[in-house]
This record gives structure tokens, C-alpha cells and sequence, in this order.
């Protein structure tokens, strides 16, 4: 159920039994979202409650990447669905002392709660959420529920340090922010008495490795989802970025690289399905449908996981995203790095490709020419 306007999340606590409070602004966090979800449902052995609060993506501030058709969970979970408005403004100082007192009440409270009440799950991306401090500031909510933190995989951004989070981010209290809840997390840790659990997908390590149980949470739940594709053909995924919208690189440039990879496939009988980043606009890729008669786009939906399994082509094409690295560990499935063909100078672009290369050497192949790409698709078709 979608609700608009800005929820009372106090009032709903106080006056409900709600199982859980999950933040979300990605796909690849609803996918983290309905893999808890449903393991809590099949431990609790019963139809679960709770509020799911979006965000708008960072890139557009006026947009949502996912909506409550993206979420799984809504199979086994009865959820109310919130979709946050992203406001620039900045609080005045009495504003600001309230919030912060209220926050930190809230943080003593979580600390030293006693509560013999039913766990409220908080689920966010790789941090506790500053904001999920400020319920238990109230006595009613503090003694009617335990908190316990659930950290969902935020992709190769879990992998990051602090300092690597905030490159590129001019917001002083954007990062002053992120400090609290770093810390606030490192706090959590420490403490026994302290429900935090840590549902990454791969281990802190490089080359990366799959966190198997966790990855079995993920799986288990792609059972709910529509299978795209019942026939036996052949099938390449083309996974393409934001790159143009970042001013990477140029439309035509992108559109150039694209019908590059295409072109070296079409007469070989195989499909090719394009799914575009979810923040790339719906018409960016219409001329290639209009050029080739091989190739779907599949436009917002399920993120790129969820319908590899379904798809399950015979390799995978993208630049930097995680679902390469997804389609490799998690299903093994090829996959192949077009990174090393585009040409930038963007800072952050080449900081977070670097990083990438470093993290996926073991599980990408990585092409430098055109030409590559013909040679391998030649190899695979065979």
C-alpha cells in the first residue's frame, strides 16, 4: 500500500504492533529488504508487518528508483509503503538543538534498554540510520520494543571506507552525519546488549567472497519473483550506466559503445536484453530498438539480479556495476567489464573504477578493444 504523505512513524509505534522499519533508495537494497524479510518470516512462522520508508536517489533529487511493485516481501509481509521527499533546506538552530537532544535521548535509551517487549527490526544500507533513534526517545516506544539493527549490503559501497564514502560529497553535513552513524555503528558492535546484525553479501575482503549463508537468504527469495523468459534462446544481458547523466561520457558516446557490442552480436541468433541503470530515462535507448530487431530493453522492474536466474544468458556485459559481480559469484554466470574501453578524466569515475578492477579481478574478465568483445562472444557462442 502506498502512502504519499509523511507518516507518524511515533504514532504507528505506539499504537501498533509492527514487526519492522526498513530505509530503501535502491533496488539492490529492496533485494536485501525482502532476503531479511523473508528469513523473519520463516522464523516467525506467520505473516509479518511493517513500514518501508523510500528515498529519492542521490543523482535526482525528485525521483524514486523503486516502488512497492519492486519488493518481493509484499508476498509473505503486509507493508505500508512511504516515499520521503527530499528537502535542501537547513533546520534553524532551536529546530536543530531539538532534534539533536531528541536523537541522542533516543541513542541512551537504545543503550541501556531493559525492555522485555518484541523486537522492532530497523533495517538501512551498511549504517544504523541516524534517524531510527529519535522513537526510542519516547518512554512508550522505548519499554514496548527491543531495537535490533539489521545491515543490509549497500554493493561495492560496503566494501568502501568512510573516507572513500565521502569523496565526491560537498555537504559538510551530509559527512557530518555519516560520521555519527559510523561511529554510532562501531558503538552497537561493542556492546552485547545490543541487537546489530551485519547481512552483507561478501566478506571485507580482495579479491571478494560470498558470505554463503547469506547468499542463500538472497536466492531463497527469488522464488517469488515472474520469470521473464521460458524459451531456450540464447540470451546476451547488456547491464549500461548513468554514465551520460554523470557527464562521464556523452550520449552519443554511450549510445556508440552500445551498438558496438550489438552489432558484433546480431547474426550470431542471439537475444540481447538491455537493462538500463534504474536512474537513465526510459526513451535514452529507444534508437537501438528502432536499429535492431534483436533487442529488449527492460526498463525499471526487478533489478538485474532478481531476473538473471530467470534469463540466465550466456553471458553478461557492463561497465562497474555490482551485478557483474552478482551474476558471476552468485550464479555463475560470465561476466565482462567494458571499462577499460571508455576514455574519462572524472575524478570520481577513475577512483571508483580502480577500486572495482581491484575488488573483481577474480571474477570479471575485463576487455580493452572492440575487437576483444568479438573474439569472446565468438568463444562463448560456440
Amino acid at each position: 500500500m502506498q502512502q504519499n504523505e509523511e507518516p507518524d512513524i511515533n504514532e504507528i509505534l505506539k499504537n501498533k504492533k509492527i514487526d519492522f522499519i526498513a530505509t530503501v533508495i535502491s533496488p539492490w537494497h529492496v533485494f536485501g529488504v525482502d532476503a531479511f524479510l523473508y528469513k523473519l518470516y520463516c522464523k516467525l512462522n506467520r505473516r509479518i508487518n511493517g513500514l518501508i520508508l523510500i528515498y529519492p536517489h542521490s543523482v535526482d533529487k525528485n525521483s524514486y528508483t523503486v516502488d512497492e511493485n519492486t519488493f518481493y516481501c509484499r508476498n509473505f509481509a503486509d507493508v505500508n509503503f512511504y516515499f520521503k521527499k527530499y528537502e535542501e533546506k537547513t533546520l534553524g538552530f532551536i529546530d536543530s538543538l531539538s532534534s539533536a537532544t531528541e536523537t541522542l535521548h533516543g541513542l541512551f535509551n537504545i543503550i541501556l534498554n531493559k525492555s522485555e517487549g518484541d523486537f522492532l527490526y530497523l533495517i538501512s544500507p551498511l549504517f544504523v540510520k541516524l534517524s531510527s533513534f529519535k522513537y526510542f526517545a519516547h518512554k512508550e516506544i522505548d519499554n514496548k520494543y527491543k531495537p535490533a539493527f539489521i545491515l543490509i549490503d549497500e554493493g561495492l559501497g560496503t566494501c568502501l571506507s568512510k573516507r572513500e564514502w565521502k569523496l565526491g560529497r560537498n555537504k559538510k553535513l551530509m559527512n557530518r552525519l555519516m560520521d555519527i552513524e559510523v561511529e554510532s555503528t562501531s558503538l552497537f558492535k561493542s556492546l552485547n546488549r545490543v541487537s546489530l546484525s551485519e547481512r552483507f553479501l561478501y566478506q571485507k575482503k580482495i579479491p571478494l567472497e560470498l558470505n554463503s549463508d547469506i547468499s542463500k537468504d538472497y536466492n531463497s527469495v527469488l522464488k517469488f519473483g515472474n520469470k521473464l523468459s521460458s524459451s531456450n534462446e540464447k540470451i546476451v544481458l547488456i547491464l549500461t550506466e548513468d554514465y551520460s547523466e554523470e557527464n562521464i561520457l556523452t550520449s552519443k558516446e554511450e549510445l556508440d559503445i552500445i551498438k558496438s557490442l550489438i552489432k558484433i552480436i546480431n547474426g550470431l541468433n542471439i537475444r540481447v536484453i538491455i537493462k538500463p541503470h534504474p536512474v537513465e530515462k526510459e526513451d535514452k535507448y529507444k534508437n537501438i530498438l528502432e536499429e535492431f530487431d534483436n533487442v529488449k530493453i527492460i526498463n525499471n522492474g526487478p533489478i538485474a539480479e532478481k531476473i538473471i536466474p530467470y534469463l540466465n544468458p550466456i553471458c553478461v556485459f557492463g561497465y562497474s556495476s555490482t551485478a557483474l559481480i552478482n551474476a558471476s559469484l552468485l550464479y555463475n554466470i560470465t561476466s565482462v567489464s567494458l571499462i577499460n574501453i571508455i576514455i574519462s578524466d572524472n575524478e570520481k569515475f577513475l577512483f571508483y573504477t580502480n577500486k572495482f578492477k581491484k575488488f573483481s579481478k577474480n571474477c570479471i574478465e575485463f576487455v580493452n578493444s572492440i575487437d576483444e568483445i568479438k573474439k569472446f562472444i565468438l568463444i562463448k557462442n560456440l
